[in-house]
C-alpha cells in the first residue's frame, strides 16, 4: 500500500511539472516480481484524464506512449515511377533520386496536358473547324487535271497535327448551290510539322470538292474534322509489308513508311513500288530518297513511270 501511494504521488508530481513532457517514468518491483510503472495499479478516480499507459523497458527507462501522429499522404517514388511509365513506357535510373523523379513526372504530365490541349485546339473528331489557306503550289497543270499542294495554317505557329499513321482528315466545303460536300484526304506533311499542314489535291473537271479546293485563293477558309482511322498502323504488326502506290496514293503509304523508319523498335521491312505519272512532287521524291538511304534494311523503293508499266504489260 505504501509503494502504491508513492507511485501515485510521484505520478501527480510529474504531471504537475509538465505532464509527460518527455521526462523519465519511475519503475518499481512488485512482490510478485512484476516490473511496472506508476501507471500500474491505481484507481481511475485519482485521475480525470484518459491514459494510454507506458511501456517498460525491462529494467531500463520507460517512455510515455502518446497518440500516434500519422504522416500526411505523400506521393512515393514508386507511384511516380508507375505514373511516368504509363505515359512514357520507359523509366530508368530514377528510384535513387526522389527530387529528380518528381521533377520528371511533373514535366511528363505537363507535356501530356499540353499535347491534349493542343490537339483539342487544333483538330476535333466531333466537329469541323476552320483553317485558312496559306499557300498553293501547282505541281502539274495539263489538259486533263491539275495537281496542287495546299498548305493550311494552324491556329498557332507552334501547333502540330501529330496525326498517327494510317489516319486521315475530312474536309467539308460548301458549293455555290449551297450543297455541303465532304471528302477524306491524307495529310502529306510530316506529323511534327509546326504551324501548318499540307494536302495533295488532284483537281478533276467533274470533281466537286477537288475543283473547289484547287480554285481557292490564299486567305480563304475550309473546314476540317479529324483525325479518323483508315488503316491504323501499329509497331511490328507485320514482319514485311509490300506497297504499290500510284499518284496521290503515295501519301497514305508515306505516313506508314515515316513511322516505321523513325521508330527504332519497329523492325518491319517495307518494299515500295511507286508508279509516277504526269506529275512528280519533288518533296516526296527527296524524302523517299533520304529515308531509303538512312534505312537500307527497312526500306526498299522502286520508282517506275506509267510508260514503263505499259511497256511491261
Amino acid at each position: 500500500q505504501e509503494r502504491r501511494q508513492q507511485r501515485i504521488a510521484a505520478r501527480k508530481a510529474r504531471r504537475g511539472g509538465g505532464g509527460g513532457g518527455g521526462g523519465d517514468v519511475t519503475t518499481t518491483d512488485d512482490d510478485d516480481g512484476h516490473v511496472g510503472s506508476e501507471y500500474d495499479d491505481y484507481d481511475d478516480e485519482d485521475d480525470d484524464d484518459d491514459d494510454t499507459g507506458s511501456e517498460s523497458g525491462g529494467g531500463g527507462e520507460d517512455k510515455v506512449l502518446t497518440e500516434p501522429i500519422l504522416p500526411e499522404p505523400t506521393i512515393t517514388v514508386e507511384m511516380l515511377c508507375k505514373l511516368i511509365t504509363e505515359f512514357t513506357g520507359t523509366f530508368e535510373g530514377m528510384n535513387k533520386d526522389f527530387q529528380l523523379a518528381k521533377a520528371t513526372a511533373k514535366q511528363v504530365l505537363q507535356n501530356v496536358l499540353s499535347s491534349l490541349e493542343q490537339l483539342a485546339r487544333v483538330l476535333s473528331p466531333a466537329e469541323y473547324r476552320p483553317f485558312i489557306l496559306q499557300s498553293k503550289t501547282i505541281l502539274c497543270n495539263d489538259a486533263g487535271s491539275t495537281t496542287a499542294r495546299l498548305r493550311f495554317a494552324l491556329p498557332d505557329y507552334t501547333d502540330t497535327l501529330n496525326i498517327p499513321p494510317g489516319h486521315y482528315i475530312s474536309i467539308r466545303v460548301c458549293m455555290k448551290d449551297g450543297k455541303i460536300v465532304y471528302r477524306p484526304y491524307c495529310v502529306v506533311s510530316p506529323p511534327d510539322t509546326q504551324g501548318y499542314f499540307e494536302i495533295l489535291v488532284k483537281c478533276l473537271r467533274l470533281g466537286d470538292v477537288s475543283s473547289h479546293l484547287c480554285g481557292l485563293s490564299e486567305g480563304e477558309v475550309v473546314h476540317v474534322l479529324g483525325h479518323l482511322p483508315q488503316f491504323p498502323y501499329k509497331r511490328n504488326m507485320c514482319g514485311k509489308i509490300g506497297m504499290v502506290a500510284g499518284g496521290l496514293g503515295i501519301v497514305s503509304m508515306l505516313q506508314i513508311i515515316r513511322s516505321i523508319c523513325a521508330d527504332m523498335r519497329d523492325v518491319t521491312q517495307v518494299s515500295l513500288l511507286y508508279i509516277v505519272g504526269g506529275w512528280r512532287d519533288p518533296d516526296i521524291d527527296a524524302e523517299l530518297h533520304l529515308l531509303q538511304q538512312a534505312n537500307p534494311i527497312k526500306l526498299r523503293v522502286t520508282v517506275v513511270t506509267e510508260a514503263q508499266v505499259q511497256v511491261d504489260l
